[in-house]
């Protein structure tokens, strides 16, 4: 009978398992992964998750015949119970539930967690979220610790101003999960981190150091985040519109790229913009460093929706502008310019900034260390920031 009922229960779970993660026919989760997604809750693993391939190791030692040869824990003392009913029932019912919530995870509604996983989609964040899923449905509570987590990431993606290793968000969840912590604790420990005080030399050296790259990408087209950070801008910008429909969303990130309003290829349609800036510049080392970031900072790129700026090319600004109209809100606050000269490249990158201050606790920055950031060096504050 024992044995008739644990089948039965073993059955149901694999069910659920399936039925929850093939939801999605067009996005079904891969079973292997959530297996060591779940696995990395349940026990502690050598690194901060189980692999697949550990995951599958690990799974033969709790349930061979001899397990109480191996570690509860890598490295642990304590050994592995032998195997049971109880025992296979406890594992197969808690890998069960959390099966729902794996899944929700990976198809939230909840801007809040879709912009942890643009952030960060790793098996560490992952296994953060349905932990503190499981663990409470409260909206006020889900909203703090995923608003802080949210702010973490961001300041670990500003060059020089990084606060954590995030893959300890593991080992939190993990104590959540038994009930080791408490979301209390968890939401301290994400308070103190944001409040980690500034150092604002750091950041500006860490921003600066993006326009010394020779080939690839320059400038704040390097920064990884730059993308996500103009997805957030957009929504400021929606809000200061006083709009309440969106013009793109997360949901079109991978459709979005990153494009320069005066472009790299500058010299059919833009040649008097830029030669307004290196006028009377000698060093041809100063004039190419002048234009890099001219063209490079942040107040001169903007997101696109689907390549459109494929279809305007190098174009003259009374093209992009006529184009930038009906799009994004960065491209239509970009086109109410009259023109789109060096002083409106130095306004928008400074409004952009004074925005950035809005999203990391503490951060305060001075008109001057904002012209440090938009440009570097002095002489070319003078050329572009004055």
């Amino acid at each position: 009978e024992d044995k008739v009922n644990l089948r039965k229960k073993i059955n149901e779970a694999w069910g659920k398992v399936y039925t929850s993660l093939a939801q999605n026919s067009s996005d079904m989760l891969d079973e292997d992964t959530f297996l060591s997604a779940h696995l990395s809750l349940y026990r502690k693993p050598k690194e901060s998750t189980f692999s697949e391939k550990a995951a599958e190791e690990k799974v033969f030692q709790m349930f061979c015949n001899k397990s109480e040869k191996y570690p509860l824990e890598e490295n642990g003392s304590i050994m592995e119970e032998a195997v049971s009913y109880s025992k296979i029932e406890d594992y197969i019912l808690k890998l069960s539930a959390l099966a729902p919530i794996w899944y929700n995870v990976h198809h939230s509604r909840s801007k809040l967690i879709k912009k942890i996983l643009v952030l960060n989609g790793s098996k560490e964040i992952k296994i953060f979220l349905v932990a503190i899923l499981k663990a409470t449905t409260d909206e006020q509570i889900l909203n703090s610790i995923f608003s802080n987590l949210e702010k973490i990431l961001f300041r670990n993606r500003i060059p020089g101003i990084g606060v954590m290793d995030e893959r300890t968000v593991a080992s939190w969840a993990r104590d959540i999960y038994n009930d080791e912590d408490d979301l209390d604790g968890i939401f301290s420990k994400t308070e103190q981190l944001i409040n980690i005080p500034v150092s604002v030399p750091n950041l500006i050296q860490g921003f600066n150091y993006l326009f010394t790259y020779e080939r690839g990408n320059k400038g704040f087209h390097r920064w990884g985040n730059l993308k996500y950070f103009l997805f957030e801008y957009e929504e400021f910008l929606k809000i200061k519109a006083r709009e309440s429909n969106d013009k793109v969303t997360l949901d079109d990130y991978t459709e979005t790229t990153i494009e320069h309003i005066i472009p790299q290829d500058f010299s059919r349609y833009w040649q008097e913009q830029v030669d307004s800036v290196t006028n009377g510049l000698v060093e041809e080392e100063k004039i190419e460093q002048v234009i890099k970031v001219l063209l490079n900072t942040i107040g001169n790129l903007t997101i696109l929706k689907n390549g459109k700026n494929a279809s305007l090319g190098n174009g003259p600004w009374i093209e992009k502008q006529e184009r930038f109209s009906t799009g994004s809100y960065n491209e239509i606050a970009i086109s109410k310019q009259d023109d789109w000269t060096k002083e409106k490249i130095a306004e928008r990158g400074t409004e952009m900034l004074r925005f950035l201050e809005s999203k990391i606790s503490g951060l305060r920055l001075s008109d001057y260390e904002i012209k440090k950031i938009l440009f570097g060096e002095d002489y070319i504050i003078e050329l572009l920031g004055e």
